[in-house]
């Protein structure tokens, strides 16, 4: 199940540290259930419950929006692995080197002594079976022995190379792209990119966590919830 999971790769501090120790607010794990529940369904053909293709944590910052995001890629590129099925997950944030410092610690987290004791090949370089070269492993870009990629994007760049080898984009994560400092037409823009060329990249088994909290009113994230935008509606 998915607690057991995730405190066997993780730790149990990792478990215990999750949700609000003064109220019964479930909010950290009811995100990574849904993810859990919605990839297992998509690795078994089937449809998410309550077809929930997408998530958004809404939460204030200091809340571990980030932290959850890059454990729940390790844990998309585990189940994609148990399955013996590819995946790729396209990390989409603000500003270049905070996507890097993402991927640096999702490519940490495959390195883990519990996620190489249980698969290996997430740490290792993809090598081609046809040409015997290796894939690339760099700053923005992990390719598994696993089949499992990931890729680290600014919204400006995510499109570029947003198919790896012949697998699509089955785990969009936008991470803090929307900024306090953009002007509306700053805001507009990047709202057109994301719904108008990066969404549409999704096929029938992507999921998506949008990790953003609320900016103002000209935001992607706010007009999403607010339901002035049908993105990832269902």
């Amino acid at each position: 199940g998915c607690e057991a999971f995730y405190r066997e790769i993780f730790g149990n501090r990792f478990w215990d540290s999750l949700d609000s120790a003064e109220t019964d607010d479930r909010h950290h794990s009811e995100a990574i259930t849904w993810h859990w529940e919605a990839r297992l369904a998509l690795l078994k053909g089937e449809r998410p419950p309550n077809d929930e293709f997408a998530y958004f944590p809404i939460w204030s910052r200091g809340n571990m929006k980030t932290m959850i995001a890059e454990t729940m890629v390790c844990v998309d590129a585990l189940l994609s692995h148990a399955y013996d099925q590819p995946g790729f997950c396209l990390y989409i944030g603000r500003e270049k080197d905070k996507v890097k410092e993402n991927i640096q610690n999702i490519e940490a987290l495959f390195g883990s002594p519990q996620v190489r004791k249980y698969a290996p090949a997430l740490s290792q370089v993809a090598k081609d079976t046809e040409t015997n070269q290796q894939g690339r492993w760099t700053a923005s870009l992990i390719q598994t022995q696993s089949k499992y990629a990931v890729k680290g994007a600014t919204v400006e760049s995510a499109q570029a190379g947003s198919k790896m080898k012949e697998t699509r984009v089955t785990f969009f994560l936008p991470d803090d792209i929307d900024s306090r400092d953009e002007s509306p037409v700053m805001a507009e823009t990047k709202y057109k990119k994301l719904t108008a060329e990066i969404l549409p990249m999704r096929q029938a088994n992507t999921l998506t966590f949008f990790a953003q909290n609320l900016i103002n009113r000209f935001s992607t994230m706010y007009r999403i919830y607010k339901g002035q935008s049908k993105a990832l509606a269902n």
